[in-house]
């Protein structure tokens, strides 16, 4: 909703609860909910390693949008692990 009323057109915003996490442990965390896992090496080597330090940051929605967490990511994840 606050990309809706405040955000600009063309822009992505991440939001997370404010931890440090990498895309790899982000995308892994969140498809483990639904039984899948992710494959250890299906890019060439260097863009693997690259993509696996990419640190998701949530700057932009929380300068452009005023953007607060209110769930934890831990717990998000559990709410979604128990979603059916």
């Amino acid at each position: 909703m606050l990309a809706l009323d405040k955000g600009q057109g063309g822009h992505a915003y991440f939001v997370t609860d404010g931890e440090d996490r990498t895309f790899r442990e982000l995308l892994t965390r969140l498809v483990a909910t639904r039984g899948v896992a992710l494959p250890g090496t299906s890019l060439p080597g260097w863009l693997a390693m690259m993509s696996a330090t990419v640190t998701v940051v949530d700057d932009a929605a929380r300068r452009d949008l005023g953007y607060r967490p209110v769930v934890s990511f831990d717990d998000g994840v559990r709410a979604l692990a128990s979603a059916t």
